[in-house]
């Protein structure tokens, strides 16, 4: 009986059939090849694109944020997390008088159009300066002026807690806190002139309705009036149909007017519900003047880039390595022609891989 006798090696292994087939160490040992034959390059280019980032990072003004935080004008809701897990979110169901809707106005076009197109005084590096944001940002068109001031302003909203942070971000400290105070001043102007709420409602129908009522009132008290003059002597004459008319016309002068003096306390109590109903804008933290810039990352994003370079780098000697070898179909090196160029590479690493290993045999 014959026995099939299977042959390792460093190179490869041979199968059932005696066709060799290579070993999965070997894409391994020739990405470490590949390394130490283009460290060079490898260097040279990771390098030169952070240097070149760098340069790019420095030609690019530093940014300074200025920040404030608004409180919520009512408490928090506790149904805040259940309505999130029935889809409806951060929803105010209470009516339109919630500062949920402060984000939503902060970046409406009627508060972004008023806040471009004002000139902002502040001091910089010891000088008052006057800057329109159309000069600020080059732009005379107003759509992308206004986009362009929505790129450098931050509104968010914590969902649980109700309390807004809005964020400035210019080349300019006094700028930012100039332009994020206009912001905050907007937001009051809309809150007092422009939104409308439950109570503001009620008090334009109670007004319109006591209109109505009072003019009701002035014409059945002109029918009594008018009635009881062409019948002057009804109690003497004492006609029946007469005293019932009277008392008829009588009691509708009293039940509008008990309606018309109802309606006028309504009006009363609604219109100070209106000057309690008005969403006051509380400010936490007023507008800040930043010391230290927020931007730009400049030793981040340069090794950042330099990662990403030596990424890209790799990828592309690797495919351009593996569709050389398809061609070409050329033995690879073993394992210890890879040791020797890594010695060759890198001396002091391999003298002190090899005086451990001996350490290690002797003991």
């Amino acid at each position: 009986m014959k026995r099939r006798v299977t042959i390792q090696g460093a190179s490869g292994d041979a199968d059932a059939g005696g066709n060799t087939r290579e070993a999965s160490g070997i894409q391994a040992i020739d990405m470490l090849r590949l390394v130490l034959h283009r460290k060079r390059l490898l260097t040279a280019a990771v390098v030169a694109v952070m240097a070149v980032t760098a340069a790019v990072t420095l030609a690019i003004p530093n940014r300074y944020r200025s920040t404030a935080t608004i409180l919520p004008t009512a408490a928090p809701d506790r149904m805040t997390e259940l309505k999130g897990l029935a889809g409806l979110g951060g929803l105010d169901l209470s009516g339109d008088n919630s500062s949920d809707l402060f984000p939503v106005i902060l970046r409406s076009h009627t508060v972004v159009a008023a806040v471009a197109g004002e000139e902002y005084r502040f001091h910089h590096e010891g000088e008052q300066r006057l800057v329109r944001l159309g000069d600020y940002f080059d732009l005379e068109n107003p759509d992308k002026l206004y986009r362009a001031l929505a790129d450098v302003t931050t509104v968010k909203l914590d969902k649980k807690t109700g309390v807004i942070n809005v964020a400035v971000e210019t080349e300019y400290p006094g700028l930012s806190q100039a332009v994020l105070t206009r912001y905050i001043e907007e937001l009051e102007s809309f809150n007092l002139h422009k939104r409308r709420s439950e109570a503001k409602d009620r008090e334009k129908y109670l007004s319109r309705e006591l209109v109505r009522r009072r003019q009701e009132l002035a014409w059945a008290e002109d029918s009594l009036s008018a009635f009881q003059s062409v019948n002057r002597d009804w109690a003497v004459t004492g006609y029946p149909a007469i005293s019932k008319t009277i008392g008829r016309l009588m009691r509708e002068v009293e039940i509008k007017n008990q309606t018309v003096l109802f309606l006028t306390r309504e009006y009363e109590n609604a219109k100070l519900d209106v000057r309690k109903d008005v969403p006051i804008v509380r400010i936490l933290d007023e507008p800040t003047l930043a010391t230290v810039k927020s931007g730009p990352r400049r030793m981040l994003t340069v090794l950042l880039m330099g990662f990403v370079t030596l990424a890209v780098s790799l990828l592309v000697i690797v495919i351009l390595e593996a569709g050389r070898l398809h061609r070409t179909r050329d033995n690879r090196p073993t394992l210890t022609v890879v040791r020797k160029e890594f010695e060759g590479a890198f001396p002091g690493v391999s003298r002190l891989v090899k005086g451990r290993e001996r350490t290690g045999a002797g003991v």
